[in-house]
C-alpha cells in the first residue's frame, strides 16, 4: 500500500499533501473565477446571455469589450489569491474574499436586480455572502475549514 502513496506523491509532486478544507475552499474559488474568466474571453456574447442580459446588450461591441475588460481583472485577482495562498499569506486569502464577495457580490446583484432577474439576485447576494463570511471569520487563516466546531 506504501507503492501507492509514493507514486500518488511522485506524480502530483506532492503538491496536495499539505491541502485541507481550509485551503481548497479559497483554491476551488480562485479556480472557479479563472475559469469564468477565460469562458468569458473566449465566449463573451453567449456569457452576457448567461448572465441574464438581452440578444441586443449580448451582441453590443460596447458590452463585450467591456465584459473581456473585467474578465481579465477577474483573472488577475484569480491568479493574486493563488499567489497569496502559494506563498502562505492566508490572511491575505481572507481580505481577497471579503473584498470579492462584498463589491462583486452586491454589485452583481444590483444589476440582476435592474435587469429583472429574482433568481440571479438571490444567488448573487448567497454567493457573496459566503465568501464575505468565510474571509471575515478568518477560516483560511486559522485553519478550520469546513469541519470545525463552533
Amino acid at each position: 500500500m506504501d507503492f501507492f502513496y509514493r507514486a500518488h506523491d511522485a506524480f502530483t509532486f506532492g503538491i496536495f499533501q499539505n491541502l485541507t478544507y481550509h485551503l481548497s475552499i479559497p483554491l476551488c474559488v480562485s479556480s472557479y473565477l479563472l475559469l469564468t474568466a477565460v469562458s468569458t474571453i473566449f465566449d463573451t456574447e453567449n456569457t452576457i446571455k448567461k448572465l441574464g442580459f438581452s440578444e441586443p446588450t449580448a451582441s453590443s461591441k460596447e458590452a463585450q469589450t467591456v465584459a473581456t475588460y473585467a474578465s481579465a481583472r477577474t483573472i488577475a485577482f484569480s491568479c493574486v489569491i493563488c499567489t497569496f495562498l502559494m506563498q502562505g499569506k492566508l490572511e491575505s486569502v481572507d481580505t481577497m474574499l471579503v473584498i470579492w464577495g462584498t463589491c462583486v457580490g452586491l454589485v452583481d446583484a444590483l444589476v440582476q436586480f435592474r435587469e429583472g432577474k429574482s433568481i440571479g439576485v438571490i444567488h448573487r447576494l448567497i454567493i457573496g455572502g459566503l465568501y464575505i463570511a468565510w474571509g471575515l471569520d478568518g477560516r483560511t487563516a486559522k485553519g478550520r475549514g469546513l469541519n470545525s466546531k463552533f
